[in-house]
């Protein structure tokens, strides 16, 4: 059964989730082992909940792309005007 509590939670977690990749691969690049090992155990953790939403209600994949979107886009955004700052 669809819930918009549950969804908003999917949502935000995506959104993090998208984050938290980033930050990985900014970790493997730089060629920090247990850095980027303890980045990866999080996206395991935020990919089970992404599971275990959708396990209920299919619906639920709405809310967790959106919030891959926005988490990729707000990630990519700020990383480029960072870049050019600097």
């Amino acid at each position: 059964m669809f819930q918009p509590m549950i969804a908003t939670g999917l949502f935000v977690m995506a959104t993090a989730q998208d984050v938290v990749w980033a930050r990985w691969t900014i970790e493997v690049n730089r060629g920090r082992p247990i850095a980027a090992g303890i980045v990866a155990v999080t996206i395991i953790g935020f990919s089970f909940m992404s599971i275990e939403g959708y396990i209920h209600s299919p619906w639920y994949l709405v809310p967790i792309a959106l919030g891959s979107f926005i988490g990729t886009s707000v990630t990519t955004w700020h990383a480029k005007r960072k870049s050019h700052a600097g």
